[in-house]
């Protein structure tokens, strides 16, 4: 070698060796460069430093030696020893094996460390080139993804439109949020913990998760099934995993969409998401428009052209320019010799005269007969169905139980074909009789989505500024009712004199119910659970009723109320309620009525304040006792409504829940108490009409009972009057002491729902212990079957009554 070269060849190895100063190497040499001279030998270090030169078979534990002595001269404390002065190779070769001597542990895990890393290196290779080829499979690309905490968002974000990995993170959040009685059963649950430190601590995670760069594991394995419900996609994850390919996770039943959003997973530690977009495809032969037309109509093209061409010239074979059309390339159809002949055979005057003959020599191998047909038809028709919760004339739509989807009638449908010795048709078209011939829905409460949030979404970037102004104003008032809600929270904590809870009527249980498939045929008798959650002292008081004792309206959930607040601790003083903003039960001039009398006449009790979260983002500390009692009844059989008692006290271990059932003697009917007593709901004292659905914050004072206070947002500072005992100049007349009995007498069902469980009686699945309770019930030809509560797609803003 050239010794005039020899410092290029330095100053590349230093470089080289700077580039790697992230493993680990010195690389802190602020000293020039010098020109040196030395032979080939000199530069075998600069091989193994370099990691290119995979010729090289010297062994590792050498290589390893030769990067020591790098790392010792590069110390600025570094002094060479004698046998170091010297220039002969023989010597620095002895140095080697002195160092080498003085710390072989040392050594000893550097060669550890180096096998770990390219151990690790290696089964990296393997799992994405395995996750590579199974998504080229697929028509697929992995597109590489930072990985900086922010992974499955950015991932997920390629196949969305307008909107960033961060926004997404925090839609899906609130989503998270709002949802949590959905996901919070798939957190690993902790043996010393009950359902509300459950609950707490999965608010928790979910919070910390809304940090950028965040990945809160117990939270966020939740995120691909959030995902899919919120975009209403299906989420595919294709695994890099050799024992598991993919997953689908479908959108929950009435949000089926057929878009969907590929994911990569590499599952290995540290797992990873990599997005993942479809193979761009440039054939030719995708854009020749004959490849999308039927074998009859490429004949037709095969014969008109076969009748205009003309042979070509001599001088134009081998021509590769494409003919021109009015100075335009023009593409020719390529078609085979097959159509070709059939079409010249089938042609006349170059018009094809042929006609389609396939499916009529015998029937179709694949088509269902009539009887089949009709059999499912026959099974989606026995499924007991409701009128809305509203009567509406514009609407033939009935509904199903919130219990059933589609595929759990479909696995019904199987078991009735295996019993009855029948070939059932398949499950594609069980679902298009299912859609084509009947207006069926599947029942899902208003409560469980935001309306706005989602109409927001469906636009878009065709959303108006006036569609973002409304979505900002209504994202600030979910924030500001959750900010309200803590720090009422925090204050109480510190005053006994305050007592804050939260309250909610949970959806609709049903008796008798349990895992016997003739149950989903049948009416069931309607339960009903109005929840009280203290933020104070973290008790949940459950109040329960049937329908044949009450019905789920605001005189209901007055009376529930009522209760509570007279069982309340005599120290307490004022106490804060917060709600949903359901307009006949929660938001409405009867409950309104109830306060203003609980006020006056319990004793120590002298403010009620009562305040409503924003519409759609209603979750509350009560919803995790819904959460813990859907947990607890999952493979438990009730036949009366008496056993959900059981049932509710036994859903939280440590603290039960205290279970209030009540008869149709306990309601009080605070609807009268209203006509009677309150002359006014429309103005407040200023003259301004009075807008009970924009209302958030109502308070109600002792001492005061003909006012009520209230606000439109948590942000004023006063409190608006509406005074609604007597007029504006005089006072009126004191409320009654005694509020009247709500009913007289149970409550009828209708006939056919009583036939219905008259029958489950008569089969055995009903025990006969049980059979005189639903033999006693009142029924009533005239009871109409409708939803007890108000679906997603209805309007709620009547009362319930």
């Amino acid at each position: 070698m050239a010794s005039d070269d020899s410092h290029v060849y330095l100053q590349l190895a230093a470089s080289l060796t700077a580039e790697t100063s992230d493993d680990g190497f010195n690389t802190s040499d602020d000293e020039p460069l010098k020109k040196i001279d030395f032979n080939d030998s000199d530069m075998e270090p600069l091989k193994w430093q370099t990691g290119f030169d995979s010729s090289d078979d010297e062994p590792l534990q050498k290589k390893a030696d030769r990067h020591d002595d790098d790392d010792v001269r590069a110390d600025p404390s570094y002094e060479p020893s004698d046998c170091e002065q010297g220039s002969t190779e023989k010597k620095r070769k002895a140095c080697k094996r002195k160092r080498r001597a003085i710390d072989p542990d040392l050594q000893k895990a550097k060669e550890s460390s180096f096998q770990v890393h390219l151990t690790h290196q290696r089964n990296l290779r393997e799992h994405t080139g395995r996750l590579d080829n199974f998504l080229s499979a697929n028509g697929l690309y992995r597109q590489e993804i930072a990985p900086d905490g922010n992974c499955f968002f950015e991932a997920a974000v390629t196949h969305l439109e307008d909107i960033s990995h961060i926004e997404l993170r925090n839609c899906l959040c609130d989503y998270l949020e709002d949802n949590f009685s959905e996901f919070i059963h798939f957190m690993v649950n902790k043996s010393d913990e009950d359902e509300n430190e459950r609950y707490l601590r999965y608010f928790s995670n979910v919070n910390e998760l809304r940090r950028p760069g965040r990945w809160v594991n117990d939270a966020a394995d939740l995120l691909p099934r959030a995902l899919a419900d919120w975009a209403e996609r299906t989420v595919v994850i294709y695994f890099s995993d050799v024992y598991k390919s993919q997953h689908e996770i479908h959108p929950t039943a009435g949000r089926q969409s057929q878009a969907v959003i590929p994911l990569a997973f590499i599952d290995y530690d540290p797992s990873h998401y990599d997005a993942c977009l479809p193979i761009p495809r440039a054939r030719a032969d995708l854009t020749d428009p004959s490849t999308s037309l039927g074998s009859d109509a490429r004949c037709t093209i095969s014969a008109e052209c076969e009748s205009t061409a003309t042979p070509p010239n001599d001088s134009e074979h081998g021509d590769t320019t494409p003919p021109l059309h009015n100075g335009d390339d023009t593409t020719i159809t390529t078609l085979g010799e097959t159509y070709v002949d059939h079409a010249m055979k089938h042609s006349c005057g170059g018009v094809f005269t042929g006609q389609q003959q396939r499916g009529k020599s015998r029937p179709p191998h694949n088509k269902y007969s009539d009887d089949a047909v009709n059999r499912a038809k026959e099974h989606i028709a026995s499924f007991p169905v409701v009128e809305s919760h509203y009567t509406r004339k514009d609407t033939q739509r009935l509904y199903l139980s919130s219990e059933l989807t589609l595929s759990k009638m479909y696995e019904l449908y199987l078991e009735q074909c295996q019993q009855e010795n029948q070939q059932p048709v398949s499950n594609r078209k069980y679902r298009e009789i299912f859609t084509h011939n009947f207006n069926y829905s599947f029942h899902q409460p208003k409560k469980d989505q935001c309306v706005t949030c989602t109409v927001f979404k469906q636009k878009g970037s065709t959303a108006s500024e006036e569609d973002k102004l409304e979505y900002q104003q209504h994202i600030e008032r979910k924030d500001r009712a959750r900010e309200e809600k803590a720090r009422d929270k925090n204050e109480a904590s510190k005053d006994p004199k305050k007592h804050v809870v939260t309250m909610d009527l949970q959806a609709v249980l049903q008796a008798p119910c349990g895992l016997v498939s003739q149950l989903y045929y049948k009416r069931k008798l309607s339960v009903y659970n109005f929840t009280v959650y203290s933020l104070t002292d973290r008790k949940g008081t459950c109040f329960t009723w049937d329908e044949s004792e009450g019905k789920r309206g605001s005189c209901e959930i007055a009376t529930c109320l009522y209760i509570y607040l007279s069982s309340l601790p005599k120290d307490v003083e004022e106490v804060i309620i917060f709600s949903d903003c359901c307009a006949g039960q929660n938001r409405s001039q009867y409950l309104s009525a109830a306060m203003i009398h609980a006020v006056n006449h319990i004793g120590n009790i002298k403010v009620i304040t009562h305040k409503y979260l924003e519409t759609g983002h209603t979750h509350m500390e009560c919803d995790s006792m819904h959460s813990a009692i859907t947990f607890a009844k999952r493979h438990t059989s009730i036949y009366t409504p008496s056993e959900w008692d059981i049932v509710l006290r036994m859903a939280r271990r440590g603290q039960p829940y205290v279970v209030i059932p009540l008869k149709h003697t306990d309601f009080l009917d605070f609807k009268s108490l209203a006509s009677t007593a309150i002359r006014n709901t429309k103005t407040d004292l200023k003259g301004n009409k009075v807008n009970w659905l924009g209302i958030r914050c109502m308070q109600f004072l002792k001492g005061q009972e003909e006012m009520m206070f209230f606000k439109y947002s948590f942000d004023e500072q006063e409190y608006q009057v509406l005074k609604m005992i007597g007029s504006s100049k005089r006072r009126g007349p004191p409320l009654p002491s005694q509020v009247p009995r709500c009913y007289s007498g149970k409550l009828p069902i209708s006939a056919a729902k009583k036939q219905d469980l008259l029958s489950l009686c008569q089969s055995g699945v009903i025990p006969v212990q049980h059979h005189n309770y639903y033999t006693s019930l009142l029924s009533s030809s005239t009871t109409k079957e409708k939803l007890p509560e108000p679906d997603i797609m209805e309007d709620d803003s009547s009362d319930l009554d």
